[in-house]
């Protein structure tokens, strides 16, 4: 079991998932210190896109995909009836149980949200590149790639009929997204938790191809929405 852990092909899906883990989170350091000392924004946006490019570039290489695998038919446009499904019934969820609940239980402010809110209002060409095009690759590939085949193959040390362990990382890597995106309240769980329960649904349907693609759509539609309430 050790073996498995520390020095097997297995171990390759943890230290994959670290190494782009640490490269999004110095992105998102560096958008940080931006704000900071925005004096040096030559310096700092150079560095950026820099550690913005290396993240998708070796994210995309530890997978074994291609950009042009991203855009075909049965990733980016047959997985989008039932991400749209998904998403529907994900807001007639949500509107039930404000209904019950009530507005002022309910309703509650975002803090995932609110961050990334800020950030469009100062920052907007850093946060939207670095939501739109990486946090779809990095997040996918860890939490519904790299973390259910870890799980997959430690438990095939055990038993290798057992499938167990893979739907066990399935759910274990949807409670952590869900988890990163520092759900509040009711609301923010339904949510959060809703999204991730629909990218794993087109997931295990499609690939993680697809699943990146329906992020990547979430995202930007999020984004413009964003702009489009704000400009009014």
């Amino acid at each position: 079991m050790i073996y498995h852990l520390f020095k097997s092909k297995t171990a390759k899906y943890a230290w994959k998932s670290i190494a782009v883990f640490m490269l999004f989170t110095l992105v998102q350091s560096i958008m940080l210190i931006y704000l900071a000392f925005p004096e040096q924004t030559v310096v700092i946006v150079g560095l950026y896109a820099a550690c913005f490019i290396a993240s998708i570039r070796i994210s995309l290489t530890f997978a074994r995909i291609r950009v042009a695998e991203l855009f075909t038919k049965e990733t980016a446009l047959y997985p989008i009836k039932y991400f749209l499904g998904g998403w529907i019934i994900l807001l007639i969820v949500n509107a039930l149980a404000l209904w019950i609940i009530g507005s002022e239980n309910y309703l509650t402010s975002q803090p995932n949200q609110e961050s990334i809110n800020l950030l469009m209002d100062n920052v907007f060409y850093l946060i939207f590149p670095l939501t739109v095009f990486v946090a779809p690759i990095v997040e996918e590939l860890i939490f519904r790639e790299w973390l259910p085949n870890f799980f997959r193959n430690i438990g095939q040390a055990v038993n290798k009929t057992s499938r167990l362990p893979e739907i066990i990382g399935f759910f274990t890597g949807s409670f952590l997204f869900t988890l990163m995106h520092a759900p509040t309240g009711l609301q923010g769980w339904i949510t959060y938790g809703g999204l991730s329960l629909i990218l794993l649904g087109i997931r295990l349907k499609y690939t993680v191809k697809a699943s990146i693609m329906m992020h990547f759509y979430y995202n930007t539609f999020s984004i413009l929405l964003y702009l489009f309430i704000g400009g009014m």
